[in-house]
Protein backbone atom coordinates (compact mmCIF):
# COMPACT_ATOMS: atom_id res chain seq x y z
CA UNK A 1 0.00 0.00 0.00
CA UNK A 2 1.09 3.56 -0.59
CA UNK A 3 0.20 6.28 1.90
CA UNK A 4 0.45 10.02 1.21
CA UNK A 5 0.33 12.30 4.26
CA UNK A 6 -0.13 16.03 3.68
CA UNK A 7 1.58 18.29 6.22
CA UNK A 8 2.45 15.63 8.80
CA UNK A 9 4.20 16.46 12.02
CA UNK A 10 7.86 15.60 12.57
CA UNK A 11 7.40 12.38 14.52
CA UNK A 12 9.88 9.98 12.98
CA UNK A 13 13.53 9.45 13.86
CA UNK A 14 16.00 9.22 10.99
CA UNK A 15 13.86 7.94 8.08
CA UNK A 16 13.91 4.25 7.28
CA UNK A 17 12.87 4.56 3.64
CA UNK A 18 14.61 5.67 0.50
CA UNK A 19 12.44 6.90 -2.36
CA UNK A 20 9.44 4.86 -1.22
CA UNK A 21 11.35 1.59 -0.79
CA UNK A 22 11.32 0.30 2.76
CA UNK A 23 14.76 -0.52 4.19
CA UNK A 24 14.88 -3.27 6.80
CA UNK A 25 11.11 -3.69 6.93
CA UNK A 26 9.28 -6.48 5.18
CA UNK A 27 5.98 -4.58 4.90
CA UNK A 28 4.74 -3.40 1.54
CA UNK A 29 3.77 0.05 2.84
CA UNK A 30 5.37 3.12 1.29
CA UNK A 31 4.87 6.43 3.09
CA UNK A 32 5.24 9.79 1.37
CA UNK A 33 5.04 12.99 3.42
CA UNK A 34 3.97 15.95 1.29
CA UNK A 35 5.18 19.22 2.79
CA UNK A 36 3.81 22.52 1.53
CA UNK A 37 6.44 25.09 0.60
CA UNK A 38 6.82 27.38 3.60
CA UNK A 39 4.85 25.16 6.01
CA UNK A 40 6.48 25.56 9.42
CA UNK A 41 4.43 22.87 11.16
CA UNK A 42 5.81 20.05 9.02
CA UNK A 43 9.36 21.20 9.74
CA UNK A 44 9.43 21.69 13.52
CA UNK A 45 10.46 18.99 15.97
CA UNK A 46 11.22 19.04 19.69
CA UNK A 47 14.92 19.03 18.83
CA UNK A 48 14.47 22.45 17.21
CA UNK A 49 12.90 23.84 20.39
CA UNK A 50 15.80 22.46 22.44
CA UNK A 51 18.30 24.12 20.08
CA UNK A 52 16.46 27.46 20.08
CA UNK A 53 16.34 27.35 23.89
CA UNK A 54 20.13 26.85 24.03
CA UNK A 55 20.77 29.68 21.56
CA UNK A 56 18.46 32.10 23.41
CA UNK A 57 20.05 31.15 26.73
CA UNK A 58 23.51 31.89 25.34
CA UNK A 59 22.35 35.26 24.02
CA UNK A 60 20.80 36.09 27.41
CA UNK A 61 23.99 35.16 29.25
CA UNK A 62 26.31 37.08 26.91
CA UNK A 63 25.25 40.72 26.53
CA UNK A 64 28.52 41.48 24.66
CA UNK A 65 27.54 38.91 21.99
CA UNK A 66 24.09 40.47 21.60
CA UNK A 67 25.66 43.92 21.21
CA UNK A 68 28.22 42.66 18.69
CA UNK A 69 25.49 41.01 16.61
CA UNK A 70 23.46 44.23 16.54
CA UNK A 71 26.48 46.35 15.64
CA UNK A 72 27.76 44.04 12.90
CA UNK A 73 24.41 43.30 11.27
CA UNK A 74 22.96 46.79 11.11
CA UNK A 75 21.61 47.22 7.60
CA UNK A 76 21.08 45.08 4.53
CA UNK A 77 23.28 42.04 3.98
CA UNK A 78 24.46 43.48 0.65
CA UNK A 79 25.93 46.46 2.53
CA UNK A 80 27.83 44.50 5.20
CA UNK A 81 31.61 44.44 5.17
CA UNK A 82 33.34 41.15 4.35
CA UNK A 83 34.87 40.97 7.84
CA UNK A 84 31.42 41.33 9.44
CA UNK A 85 30.03 38.55 7.25
CA UNK A 86 32.93 36.29 8.22
CA UNK A 87 32.38 37.09 11.90
CA UNK A 88 28.68 36.26 11.54
CA UNK A 89 29.51 32.95 9.84
CA UNK A 90 32.03 32.05 12.56
CA UNK A 91 29.57 32.99 15.32
CA UNK A 92 26.74 30.98 13.75
CA UNK A 93 29.03 27.96 13.26
CA UNK A 94 30.05 28.20 16.91
CA UNK A 95 26.40 28.27 17.99
CA UNK A 96 25.55 25.36 15.66
CA UNK A 97 28.12 23.19 17.44
CA UNK A 98 26.06 23.55 20.62
CA UNK A 99 22.78 22.60 18.92
CA UNK A 100 22.49 18.92 19.61
CA UNK A 101 18.73 18.51 19.99
CA UNK A 102 17.50 15.23 18.50
CA UNK A 103 15.65 16.09 15.31
CA UNK A 104 12.56 14.26 14.19
CA UNK A 105 11.38 14.16 10.59
CA UNK A 106 8.15 13.71 8.67
CA UNK A 107 7.64 9.97 8.17
CA UNK A 108 8.77 8.17 5.02
CA UNK A 109 10.03 9.98 1.96
CA UNK A 110 9.59 13.73 1.99
CA UNK A 111 8.18 15.59 -1.00
CA UNK A 112 8.20 19.38 -1.07
CA UNK A 113 5.09 20.74 -2.79
CA UNK A 114 6.08 23.80 -4.81
CA UNK A 115 3.23 25.99 -5.96
CA UNK A 116 4.01 28.37 -8.81
CA UNK A 117 0.83 30.31 -8.23
CA UNK A 118 1.39 32.16 -5.00
CA UNK A 119 -1.31 34.82 -4.81
CA UNK A 120 1.34 37.48 -4.42
CA UNK A 121 3.37 35.49 -1.89
CA UNK A 122 7.03 34.94 -2.55
CA UNK A 123 7.67 31.88 -0.38
CA UNK A 124 9.96 33.70 2.05
CA UNK A 125 9.23 34.01 5.72
CA UNK A 126 9.90 30.83 7.62
CA UNK A 127 13.06 29.56 5.99
CA UNK A 128 12.05 26.16 4.74
CA UNK A 129 10.10 27.69 1.88
CA UNK A 130 12.79 30.23 1.10
CA UNK A 131 13.76 30.00 -2.57
CA UNK A 132 17.46 30.65 -1.94
CA UNK A 133 17.73 27.95 0.74
CA UNK A 134 15.80 25.46 -1.40
CA UNK A 135 17.95 26.04 -4.48
CA UNK A 136 21.12 25.81 -2.41
CA UNK A 137 20.04 22.53 -0.85
CA UNK A 138 18.63 20.88 -3.95
CA UNK A 139 21.00 22.36 -6.49
CA UNK A 140 18.19 23.85 -8.53
CA UNK A 141 15.19 26.11 -8.49
CA UNK A 142 13.22 24.77 -11.42
CA UNK A 143 9.75 26.03 -12.16
CA UNK A 144 7.75 24.98 -15.16
CA UNK A 145 6.39 27.59 -17.52
CA UNK A 146 2.71 26.66 -17.12
CA UNK A 147 2.54 27.62 -13.44
CA UNK A 148 1.65 24.07 -12.51
CA UNK A 149 2.67 22.89 -9.07
CA UNK A 150 5.61 20.53 -8.82
CA UNK A 151 7.09 18.28 -6.15
CA UNK A 152 10.71 17.58 -5.26
CA UNK A 153 12.25 15.05 -2.90
CA UNK A 154 13.95 16.77 0.01
CA UNK A 155 16.72 15.26 2.13
CA UNK A 156 16.62 15.16 5.92
CA UNK A 157 19.10 18.07 5.88
CA UNK A 158 16.20 20.27 4.78
CA UNK A 159 14.88 19.97 8.36
CA UNK A 160 18.15 20.50 10.26
CA UNK A 161 17.67 24.13 11.25
CA UNK A 162 14.64 26.08 12.30
CA UNK A 163 14.67 29.49 10.64
CA UNK A 164 12.61 32.08 12.46
CA UNK A 165 10.76 34.61 10.34
CA UNK A 166 7.83 37.03 10.46
CA UNK A 167 5.36 34.64 8.77
CA UNK A 168 6.58 31.55 10.56
CA UNK A 169 3.22 30.67 12.12
CA UNK A 170 1.03 31.69 9.19
CA UNK A 171 -1.60 28.93 9.22
CA UNK A 172 -2.42 29.48 5.54
CA UNK A 173 0.95 27.91 4.68
CA UNK A 174 -0.21 24.62 6.23
CA UNK A 175 -3.20 24.09 3.94
CA UNK A 176 -3.09 22.80 0.37
CA UNK A 177 -3.16 25.38 -2.40
CA UNK A 178 -3.64 24.50 -6.05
Amino acid sequence: ATVYAYGPACVSPQPTTKNGVSMGDSSDVSIYSVINEGDPFSCISLGHFADVTKALSELCEKPHLRSAILLRTDGRIENLHEQDLEWCTDTMNSMRMQMEGEKLYPPGDRLLYLSNYRSGRNGNGNGNGDKKRRSRRNGNNRRNSKNAPTMEYVPTGFFDELVIGPRMFDLSRHIPRL
